[in-house]
């Protein structure tokens, strides 16, 4: 619910980073907001992810677009909110798993 109400209008709802406002900001300043199911996005580092939502995105080096939440969200609902987009895509599934027939097997 805090993903939906704070996040998705930029990131969107898939954390693809193609929600509504990344068309004006591709366009005006030429960048996009963060892909959340981008496999580099999951190897930042908890505390990154913290910094960045309470303080903005500039406290990292990214985008000065991205707001900082410190003052609006406490510090579950920040937790809450990282735990959610590293939950989105990137992940190996059961389904996406190597099958064990020798077609997957081919050099």
């Amino acid at each position: 619910k805090t993903y939906r109400h704070y996040c998705q209008i930029c990131h969107g709802k898939e954390g693809k980073g193609d929600g509504v406002n990344s068309g004006p900001l591709l366009e005006t300043l030429k960048i996009l907001p963060q892909d959340f199911t981008d496999l580099k996005f999951k190897k930042t580092k908890e505390d990154r992810l913290l910094d960045a939502v309470r303080e903005g995105g500039l406290v990292n080096g990214k985008s000065v677009m991205m707001p900082a939440w410190g003052h609006t969200l406490n510090d579950r609902q920040i937790r809450d909110v990282i735990a959610f987009v590293r939950s989105l895509g990137g992940q190996p599934t059961a389904s996406a798993a190597p099958s064990a027939s020798p077609q997957a097997e081919t050099p």
